[in-house]
């Protein structure tokens, strides 16, 4: 797959005579910043995509199936960690630029960047924010069905009354938890969308048009790659996320179609009356607990 780099690598390269100013935030040369960071974002994902994979080979005793749901969380959590640590990294590019932060051009710029990602971020940094200050825990969820199935996880918090579910405060009504088909579509979209804004900062700093051709990044094969395992993820989602945008992500010949939010999207949601299976861990006095899409004795 062609140009598999994202744009603001090629923005980067394209301003490699601009002066930069890193040695004051003891940081790398703005490139280098930013190849270490999409290096680990690729990495990471890589990483996810196969523990997912996983799920979906024999297993012997339910012991071994239960091992490989808690590795796929944890892959997961290490994902959205990069995610987070990426736009941050991506804020620091930007400083990279200038000799002060007090600079009045960079405090436009940043603060463009910041306002044209915020809902990226915010999605991510909930989640993130949650299991970091709130004692959020990642939990597994899926549907089966005879002829298919569908893996998602929703972040676990208390409520008001103690019961342990899916928490109120980034699943709506404590009722509804994310798909892999939606959220790894939506990570790869994310990814494309900080960096499209970023190559737009570093042009209006740089003055220094971006080529039409991407230069390859270190990340581009393994972006590359991403692509192509998220892109054959069957687009089977949660009952919730039908009437949501669907990000699209596609290989096309030698190349991929990425939209960030498509309503027209094939979408196909879970059965009714699927089979439900979630994994809670006891923690010695919770005694209530909250499915998500569980409503009296149905879904």
């Amino acid at each position: 797959m062609r140009e598999a780099a994202t744009r603001a690598t090629s923005a980067l390269e394209a301003a490699k005579d601009v002066p930069t100013f890193q040695a004051r935030l003891k940081l790398r040369h703005p490139l280098a910043v930013y190849n270490i960071s999409i290096s680990q974002v690729v990495s990471r994902f890589l990483s996810a995509l196969k523990s997912y994979q996983q799920l979906f080979l024999p297993y012997g005793a339910n012991s071994e199936l239960n091992t490989r749901k808690s590795e796929f969380i944890e892959s997961l959590d290490s994902l959205l960690d990069a995610l987070i640590e990426h736009i941050d990294d991506s804020n620091n590019v930007i400083r990279c630029f200038f000799d002060a932060d007090s600079d009045p051009k960079y405090k436009k710029i940043y603060s463009q960047f910041k306002s044209s990602i915020r809902p990226y971020r915010d999605q991510i940094g909930k989640v993130v924010n949650k299991i970091k200050h709130e004692q959020g825990r990642l939990r597994p969820v899926s549907f089966s069905w005879p002829n298919g199935n569908c893996y998602g996880y929703f972040v676990e918090g208390a409520d008001q009354e103690g019961a342990i579910g899916p928490d109120k405060s980034i699943h709506e009504g404590g009722n509804t938890a994310f798909s892999v088909a939606r959220d790894f579509r939506l990570h790869v979209c994310g990814i494309y969308f900080v960096g499209t804004h970023l190559a737009q900062a570093i042009y209006e700093i740089s003055g220094v048009g971006v080529p039409r051709r991407h230069v390859a990044d270190q990340g581009a094969a393994g972006l590359a790659e991403v692509i192509k395992m998220v892109s054959e993820i069957p687009p089977i989602f949660f009952p919730d996320e039908i009437k949501k945008h669907i990000p699209s992500v596609k290989v096309t010949g030698s190349g991929a179609l990425i939209a960030c939010g498509d309503l027209r999207h094939e979408k196909v949601s879970v059965l009714p009356r699927s089979n439900v299976n979630i994994s809670f861990v006891g923690d010695g006095v919770s005694r209530t607990f909250r499915m998500p899409y569980f409503n009296g004795n149905s879904l």
